[in-house]
């Protein structure tokens, strides 16, 4: 943009407590039909970030009076964008409601202040149907020209929220030597359930742990367990490791048990 009159108009940030640097990435901001003829129209200029967009306008006009212009020239309110999303797994590891189906809706007329990122928040309307894109942003000029005024900067953000299941460690012995008194450790405050003999859909037997609270699934692990064994005589306790850092969970696999309130991420560890 070297010796352009572009000027910046917003830009919009997406995070996401799933990954670990809270960058939210795979998302992507499609100007709609009605945007695309202002852009063609006007020459505005988007530069897509890795969790996120600037729009820059191509004028030397005070923004405030440019918009305005545009809204007398054209009739248009709003600049419209659809959301889309390149990760099948977006569903399985956002805090969706298993049982909705439909789009996120955002415009500039909902939000929050994020004091901690300086943005002002999007909050969603959840609208039920359409799944073919992941959601819609509309940003009204009205909104735009109060905040340009008030500040040289406009920025919005959108936040996302890891989902949380109980985890479920299905360990299965296929030593001849039995391990006894079997338990899941860890260096927080988690915890898990003593032992259940289940058998597994494939009919083998297993011992299965469930952690007592739901946990959040995160894209690389945040929490290390170890399967031990507790033997205790008459003047000490005695530990041995028998599986070292067990796996976190894949958000591929998360099931539903007894309603769908209940989220479980089963696990199937062999020793």
């Amino acid at each position: 943009m070297i010796n352009s009159n572009f000027q910046p108009v917003f830009n919009i940030a997406v995070w996401h407590s799933y990954f670990n640097d809270g960058v939210c990435k795979g998302l992507q901001f499609i100007p709609t039909s009605t945007t695309q003829q202002l852009v063609k129209r006007y020459g505005f200029l988007s530069r897509q970030l890795v969790n996120g967009l600037e729009w820059y306008a191509n004028t030397t006009t005070p923004l405030p009076d440019y918009l305005n212009n545009i809204i007398k020239a054209t009739g248009l309110m709003s600049f419209e964008f659809d959301i889309v999303t390149n990760s099948q797994l977006f569903y399985s590891y956002t805090d969706i409601d298993q049982n909705w189906i439909g789009q996120f809706l955002y415009n500039s007329k909902q939000t929050t202040l994020n004091q901690d990122k300086d943005t002002l928040q999007l909050t969603p309307t959840l609208q039920e149907g359409d799944t073919t894109i992941l959601g819609k942003l509309t940003l009204y000029f009205d909104d735009l020209i109060t905040l340009i005024k008030n500040h040289n900067t406009v920025s919005y953000s959108i936040q996302f929220t890891a989902r949380a299941t109980q985890w479920q460690y299905y360990i299965i012995n296929r030593n001849v030597k039995p391990e006894n008194n079997l338990e899941i450790k860890g260096k927080t405050a988690l915890t898990f359930s003593n032992p259940q003999n289940v058998t597994t859909d494939n009919g083998e037997q297993a011992l299965l742990f469930t952690s007592l609270s739901f946990i959040t699934l995160q894209e690389k692990p945040v929490y290390k367990f170890d399967l031990v064994s507790q033997n205790k005589s008459s003047t000490k306790l005695s530990t041995k490791v028998i599986y070292k850092g067990l796996p976190n969970p894949d958000p591929r696999n998360v099931a539903i048990v007894k309603d769908i309130t209940q989220l479980v991420s089963p696990m199937y560890v062999y020793i």
